[in-house]
């Protein structure tokens, strides 16, 4: 059986780990009450877990890594910050 958890990203770090259960699909990435938060559909049977990560870039801010899948742009604060999320893979 699936279904479709949501976990909050951080704006403040580097870079956000999320421990998920294998095989997860992302579905988007909104601005949930001022928070960027994830949906992802996840398989509620699975008890292996993965660590995955997720990275921020403001428009116009440098990007400084590499192996990056570009997954949703979310808008904040009425469109004071445009932010744009990605998974990064090592």
């Amino acid at each position: 059986m699936k279904s479709i958890y949501k976990y909050t990203l951080l704006i403040t770090k580097d870079e956000t780990v999320l421990d998920l259960p294998l095989n997860s699909e992302i579905l988007s990435v909104k601005e949930q009450f001022g928070d960027i938060c994830i949906w992802v559909k996840v398989d509620l049977g699975e008890s292996t877990l993965e660590s995955r990560k997720f990275v921020i870039y403001g428009t116009g801010h440098k990007i400084d890594k590499d192996n990056l899948k570009f997954i949703d742009t979310v808008v904040l604060f009425n469109g004071s910050f445009v932010l744009h999320v990605f998974e990064h893979f090592e």
